[in-house]
């Protein structure tokens, strides 16, 4: 009785020590946002791995190796169980709290199942790593993965998963805005050059149109025809004009041979004596002499002869 009760007090001794040096990691869940931080920890048998979730719904949930977005029990099966944290939705700036305690040395790896955490974000971590199994495997197949699964859900045959295998992008607001005005303004620029192609068009048939449609008129040089008309000159002989016989006495006498008349001594004597009216001796009053005139012989005595012409007025 005495050696089993030292036995119970040495066991209750080192018990109490061990729950004295036991330590609690702390991982704040979503914060940043889509992150465990820090997502490697290490732990000793009997430690804490307390959980804080902010501002989100995530969860904690442990996944099997190189299957980083599926519970381990749904991938080990054969009545191994996992954990699984549930998910947890604080409001505001509250935060909530979940403990993990560690019983062992194994590695745990573990993953967000909230939607799109795990496979979108990588949102995975593990506690103990060894060197044979390393998170950043672990990442890249999350990067790759398709589907994430709740606790309780089966996991579906490859075959299964591999025909219902879809593509899920989501991309940040600024991409999507970029993407958004830069189709805006390609669909008006394709606008805008529809209309200038439609437009040219319309101008160009509407052009053929009215060329189409305008009666062409040839202008001819005028020409010159000569009128029938009997009002008009023709190419006929010129009028016959009538004919002067220049040796007609009556004719001849008109001749002067000399320009002008120069009176001399004796017509202004005559003048001065003459009792006639002035000029009836150059033809006013009685037949007209012509002053200066040459005689029947020549002689250039300025007697002037009548004029038949004179004797015709005279007569009449």
């Amino acid at each position: 009785m005495l050696l089993r009760g030292r036995l119970c007090m040495a066991f209750c001794l080192m018990y109490s020590i061990s729950i004295a040096y036991a330590e609690t990691h702390v991982v704040e869940v979503g914060s940043p946002v889509h992150t465990f931080n820090p997502d490697t920890i290490t732990a000793n048998v009997g430690d804490t791995v307390q959980f804080r979730f902010h501002n989100s719904m995530h969860s904690v949930v442990r996944a099997a190796y190189r299957t980083p977005c599926a519970p381990y029990e749904s991938v080990e099966g054969g009545g191994k169980a996992g954990f699984n944290s549930d998910l947890q939705t604080p409001q505001g700036d509250e935060i909530l709290t979940w403990d993990l305690k560690i019983n062992n040395t194994e590695t745990l790896f573990f993953y967000c199942s909230a939607p799109e955490s795990c496979n979108h974000y990588r949102m995975v971590g593990v506690i103990n790593p060894n060197p044979n199994e390393h998170l950043d495997v672990q990442k890249d197949l999350a990067g790759k993965t398709t589907t994430v699964l709740q606790p309780g859900q089966p996991v579906a045959p490859e075959g299964a998963a591999s025909k219902s295998k879809h593509i899920h992008v989501t991309l940040p607001i600024p991409a999507i805005i970029g993407i958004s005005v830069g189709g805006a303004l390609v669909i008006g620029l394709a606008g805008a050059l529809l209309y200038l192609v439609g437009r040219s068009r319309s101008l160009e048939d509407e052009a053929k149109r009215r060329e189409a449609t305008v009666e062409r008129k040839t202008w001819e040089s005028p020409r010159y025809e000569p009128s029938m008309s009997p009002t008009m000159h023709t190419c006929s002989a010129p009028p016959v004009l009538p004919s002067y016989d220049m040796q007609d006495p009556k004719y001849t006498a008109m001749a002067y041979h000399q320009p002008y008349y120069m009176p001399g001594a004796g017509d202004a004597q005559q003048l001065r004596s003459s009792t006639a009216s002035p000029g009836t001796e150059y033809g006013f009053g009685k037949p007209a002499t012509s002053p200066g005139v040459m005689d029947a012989n020549n002689n250039n005595n300025y007697t002037a002869h009548e004029l038949d012409v004179g004797s015709e007025r005279t007569a009449k």
